[in-house]
């Protein structure tokens, strides 16, 4: 297959702001500080369920989970934010993950283990009551098959929306993607990886939820059906050198942005958009510089979080992206003004989105982002 490359630019935009609630105003929901040290990369500790406008956050030894509202309504307030919902939990939670249709919460904790719960229907009017007096979440099932660590977990985004896939994988080399059944609590299938170059390190679904692709340190990437069996496989950019796949995102049928690592690089990163067109039998790649550079907690692994909107004119796609090591949200995106191209936005500095600095004003890092859409 013909394969092309080419390099895309910054651009300012002027015409895209992020704004804050309330400026310098944070919200404490918790009094016990986060531990990371030994924590994977890719934590993702902040996740909206936009059907039931709740969202769920993680804590040292525990999550909440409570209307958006009352948490906008907590802006301001010097107070701890009290939940309507606290869990504790025997392990620290690394990653939450409502299902797409909202139906159940997924938490992922440090000790290997997945938990399904059952979230809201309904917000409620919110009546503030004391975390002592907040409710705990049903617990509907609690995967406990296996103690390899858990390095991410998608959810289906429509076709399966009981569907997750969990992404584990062991210090002693060895890598595998469950397809996990929420509603009736099976393991659907087990894609292992191999040790060295076939360990998987990524995982992203497709647009309709119809297939998953699954990245490893090959920088290859292999499309696999709910079946477990591999559809297709785009191979890593450049032939005999070392590269990563470190996160992707699964845009269209045929787009995917990657982060791939080089280790012949000093492990730097590149993020590359790339374009399989089955019909024409090409390969076009473009690169773009890192939208979210390591500035923050250098002392964490590389793991991207991608929130991609569509139709935002004049972008066909946007996309946010935080990275474990960095303290700032980036913006990538396709625009469509008559010369279409893929670019890394250069936002204006009041217009950006950052983790604000500890109390001690060492850097911090970002551990969970999200889009609330319950407002609109």
């Amino acid at each position: 297959m013909a394969r092309t490359r080419t390099e895309g630019g910054t651009e300012d935009a002027n015409y895209l702001r992020l704004k804050q609630l309330g400026k310098d105003v944070h919200v404490k929901i918790s009094d016990k500080p986060l531990d990371l040290e030994g924590w994977p990369g890719r934590v993702s500790l902040f996740s909206v369920n936009n059907k039931f406008a709740y969202f769920a956050a993680g804590c040292k030894n525990a999550f909440i989970v409570s209307p958006v509202q009352s948490l906008r309504d907590h802006y301001g307030s010097d107070a701890l934010y009290e939940p309507q919902y606290l869990n504790t939990l025997s392990s620290p939670p690394v990653i939450l993950k409502f299902t797409s249709d909202g139906e159940r919460l997924i938490v992922g904790t440090r000790d290997g283990r997945m938990s399904v719960y059952s979230t809201p229907r309904n917000s409620p009017d919110w009546a503030a009551a004391s975390s002592s007096n907040a409710a705990r979440l049903p617990l509907l099932h609690e995967f406990a098959h296996s103690t390899e660590p858990i390095r991410d977990i998608q959810s289906n985004p429509h076709d399966r929306p009981e569907i997750v896939a969990a992404l584990r994988g062991s210090s002693d080399g060895s890598s595998v993607v469950e397809l996990l059944d929420t509603s009736n609590y099976s393991v659907q299938q087990s894609i292992r990886g191999g040790p060295g170059a076939q360990y998987q390190t990524a995982v992203s679904w497709s647009p309709k939820g119809k297939r998953l692709v699954v990245g490893d340190r090959s920088g290859q990437l292999n499309q696999y059906g709910l079946d477990g069996g591999v559809k297709a496989s785009i191979p890593a950019p450049d032939a005999g050198q070392a590269r990563e796949v470190v996160s992707v995102a699964w845009l269209e049928n045929s787009i995917f942005v990657l982060a791939y690592r080089s280790p012949e690089d000093g492990g730097d990163l590149s993020l590359f958009v790339i374009n399989q067109d089955s019909k024409t039998g090409t390969t076009s790649e473009v690169t773009l510089e890192d939208p979210s550079p390591p500035y923050g907690m250098d002392s964490r692994e590389h793991a991207h979080t991608f929130i991609h909107l569509r139709s935002w004119e004049p972008m066909k796609h946007l996309l946010f992206v935080s990275d474990a090591p960095s303290d700032e949200v980036g913006v990538v995106a396709y625009l469509e003004d008559g010369n279409p191209r893929w670019a890394k936005l250069d936002l204006d500095e009041t217009a950006r989105a950052s983790a604000p600095l500890a109390e001690d004003g060492s850097p911090s890092s970002i551990v969970g982002m999200d889009l609330d859409l319950t407002s609109t």
